[in-house]
């Protein structure tokens, strides 16, 4: 499969290697540089960047209803919902294995990047079978804007709200929810968009819980 940049964010490409002008874009498919990379699977839909539940997803969700374009769309989508933000709860299993987190998001990663630049998960990998799993948890709201920035140089993973870890497939839940979800997960995939919804609704909404999986190969192109 090749790659041809035609996104706001194009993260993926970013992380591939992939120039965003087409026709160098085009240059490499005809060139045939290929790798193989994961695809990452949510309750059988299947996604090859991030898979986000929480504040991310919700941030995701303005800019894509925005008519804003260019990368700044993510950071001002950020912003209006840091607004509005209220800490949910999350119960993350590996197996028998729960861990539940109280904050803003729980990222499942099988690129490194979303949002225009934003490394969130700065050491993921395409092609090693599993998912960084980025959690951040409870902070005040300025303390959390202050290390926006952070985020697009990867160094948010020093501070201690961020937990990053690794696996392969896992299940996540919302155990409790505002009204504003109610109580139902919105979830927003980067690199392939996860439909898990009626596709006339305007939003991306599904029960929880959710799986997620390491699903299998994909032959993507590349300039090596």
């Amino acid at each position: 499969m090749g790659v041809l940049p035609g996104g706001r964010g194009n993260d993926l490409a970013r992380v591939l290697g992939i120039p965003t002008e087409p026709e160098a874009a085009i240059e490499i498919v005809l060139a045939g540089h290929s790798r193989p990379i994961d695809i990452g699977e949510v309750n059988g839909k299947r996604f090859l960047g991030i898979a986000s539940v929480g504040f991310d997803s919700d941030a995701n969700r303005i800019a894509n209803e925005s008519r804003l374009r260019g990368n700044l769309v993510y950071a001002w989508a950020a912003l209006r919902a840091l607004a509005t933000w209220k800490s949910a709860r999350f119960t993350i299993a590996i197996g028998d294995a729960h861990t539940r987190v109280e904050g803003y998001s729980v990222i499942v990663a099988n690129s490194k990047a979303y949002g225009g630049g934003m490394f969130v998960a700065p050491d993921a990998e395409l092609d090693d079978g599993e998912f960084d799993v980025v959690t951040i948890g409870h902070v005040g709201k300025l303390r959390f804007l202050g290390n926006l920035p952070k985020v697009f140089k990867g160094t948010h993973v020093d501070e201690d709200e961020v937990s990053v870890f690794r696996t392969a497939a896992l299940r996540a839940a919302l155990t409790t929810a505002d009204a504003a979800t109610d109580e139902a997960m919105l979830v927003e995939a980067a690199g392939g968009k996860v439909l898990l919804h009626d596709p006339g609704a305007p939003n991306l909404k599904v029960t929880t819980p959710i799986d997620l999986r390491v699903a299998e190969l994909l032959l993507a192109e590349r300039d090596i």
